[in-house]
This record gives C-alpha cells, structure tokens and sequence, in this order.
C-alpha cells in the first residue's frame, strides 16, 4: 500500500533533508529571521514522482508558521504570470525558463533552450546588481543605450567570459 504524503514525513530520508534544511538556514525562518517560533520546511515548488526527500536544501526554505500560512495563503506569481504564457511562441514558458536562469545563476533549463533569453537574464541580473532599481537609472545606461537584440547578447556573452577568464 503507497504512503500518504504525511507518512512520508515521517520517512527517516526526509527527517534528515528537513535537518539539512534547518541547519543551513540556521534554525531561523529564511523570511522574517524567526528563530523562537515552530519552524516548517516547504518545498518551494514540487515536481511529479518526487518524493519530499528527493530535493536539494536549495529547494527548500525554512519558514516559521506565520510565514508558511502567509505563503500558502496567496497566489504563487510565477505561476499566474506563466498562465498566461502562449505554449509556443517567442514568450513560451521554456523561453521564460531560460531567462529567470540566467537572471538566478542556475544552469539552462532544458535540452533546446533559448540561449538568447539566458544571457539577458544573466545581463538582467548584472544590471540589478550594479545599479539602482530605479528604471530611470537603467534606462540610462549606456549599455543599455547602445544594445540592439545581439548587441544584449554578446555584452552578456562578454560579461561571462570574463567571469571564467575566456578570451573574448
């Protein structure tokens, strides 16, 4: 007989995940930076046929219970954006995939992936980091100025080819 996702719980394998995860968030909520009250660990997002212990801790977050029910208590937005996504097209979600990994340092995404879109997140994410939120301070910016569609790839090209000391 399959176990309920609370017996699995109780699984020897996710009560060590669940430790992993507690100590590298250092008993503290990863939110509001909690550490007196009951702490949960959520999957951030699941995956069919997983089991709970079958993620990596960066997978996971540590959540105090107010946190947790606030979280659970609204509308996951990555996943109302990608609703409204066309399933084939130049804004498909795969082409979305490869830009939040760009923009998140996180491998590409899939075998046939939009290389274009990951090099503007990577370029996405240096923006942000280097400068202002402000879109104002952006939209000045000379790189930015100057870019054309290949012009946005290959200055994100450059910037990480610099970062592995490639010759550019």
């Amino acid at each position: 007989m399959a176990k309920t996702y609370w017996e699995k719980l109780k699984d020897p394998r996710w009560q060590k995940k669940r430790l992993e995860a507690l100590q590298s968030a250092e008993f503290a909520c990863q939110v509001c930076y909690d550490s007196e009250s009951t702490l949960h660990v959520h999957h951030k997002q699941y995956f069919k046929g997983r089991e709970p212990w079958e993620y990596e801790v960066e997978q996971l977050a540590v959540l105090c219970e107010a946190c947790h029910a606030e979280h659970h208590a609204s509308d996951d937005e990555l996943s109302v954006v990608c609703s409204f996504l066309p399933m084939d097209s130049p804004r498909s979600r795969s082409t979305v995939a490869s830009l939040i990994a760009g923009y998140a340092g996180q491998e590409l995404p899939s075998a046939d992936p939009d290389h274009f879109a990951y090099y503007a997140g990577i370029l996405a994410e240096r923006m942000f980091a280097n400068y202002s939120s402000n879109i104002y301070d952006l939209l000045d910016m000379e790189v930015v100025s100057r870019a054309d569609a290949y012009g946005i790839f290959h200055a994100a090209l450059a910037y990480v080819k610099s970062k592995r000391g490639d010759a550019t």
